[in-house]
């Protein structure tokens, strides 16, 4: 397929109109139309319904749009890899989702750097759903998730299992933070404390609820190892008749022969998922 035609595709969900996606193109809005219309002869569907507020994706432009930004990135990833000069360096991909890049998947990288020199590393934070893509699609090596997609072509190990306690401040003031920890943690929080708290402030990330309780007073549900030295230095204390939560984090790579790399790079992060075990409360 003609990388012109998606990359045409792509601008114009972007910009969310022909005329501008003409512009960032810069080209006329008569080559873009030629081109999206040439795109959906092939595909034998329309794309975008047209009016004067724009365009907006049809329900096939809605299942195409991700299959092109794939097409799109691999073909990029192809021409960076020709252009890189040619190296027996090895190089590696990793990934973890955001609550996960502190302590574990930084303190991955820093060990992969002090014990395989002669190893190039890439990281990314993203969302779960987003690493899996990127895994499904080769784009990374490696990714560290809470909440895993069983797949035939995944290999899925359970790599620690830590805990979210209810801590507060010592004054007992505030509100009760409910972090978005996830479905698994909705579901179980719900059956466990359906009527808790009824002043509650909802925060979908976790760093960002504590600094705001450490700051103004308050209560919520915080992974163990992050909260050990806020309670060794008396800032918060663990609240001890309240319900524990499950807080899995698991390594999903794809199955099928593994260069010597990946392998030494698998077992360190087990090395450093022991060493977190070690803090939990």
């Amino acid at each position: 397929m003609d990388r012109t035609l998606l990359k045409t595709f792509m601008e114009i969900v972007s910009a969310g109109s022909l005329l501008a996606a003409a512009e960032r193109l810069h080209i006329s809005q008569t080559a873009v139309t030629v081109r999206l219309q040439r795109l959906e002869q092939q595909l034998g569907c329309a794309l975008f319904v047209r009016n004067r507020k724009g365009a907006r994706l049809t329900p096939e432009g809605e299942r195409f749009a991700p299959h092109a930004q794939r097409l799109l990135s691999e073909w990029q990833l192809a021409v960076d890899a020709l252009a890189e000069p040619l190296t027996e360096q090895a190089r590696l991909a990793v990934g973890g989702e955001t609550s996960l890049w502190n302590p574990l998947l930084s303190g991955w990288l820093q060990w992969a750097q002090q014990q395989l020199g002669g190893v190039q590393f890439e990281a990314c934070v993203e969302s779960a759903e987003t690493l899996l893509a990127k895994l499904e699609c080769g784009e990374l090596d490696a990714v560290l998730v809470h909440l895993p997609r069983y797949h035939s072509d995944y290999v899925v190990e359970l790599l620690l299992e830590e805990k979210l306690l209810l801590a507060e401040t010592p004054s007992r003031s505030g509100p009760f933070y409910l972090v978005d920890w996830g479905p698994g943690f909705r579901e179980q929080f719900e059956a466990s404390l359906p009527r808790t708290k009824q002043h509650r402030c909802r925060v979908n990330l976790g760093p960002l609820a504590l600094q705001l309780m450490l700051a103004s007073g308050g209560s919520g549900y915080f992974r163990s190892r992050v909260l050990a030295p806020y309670f060794d230095s008396g800032q918060l204390r663990r609240v001890n008749d309240a319900p524990e939560f499950s807080y899995p984090v698991y390594l999903l790579t794809r199955r099928g022969e593994r260069s010597l790399a990946l392998s030494q790079m698998l077992e360190g992060l087990r090395q450093q998922a022991a060493k977190e075990k070690q803090w939990q409360l």
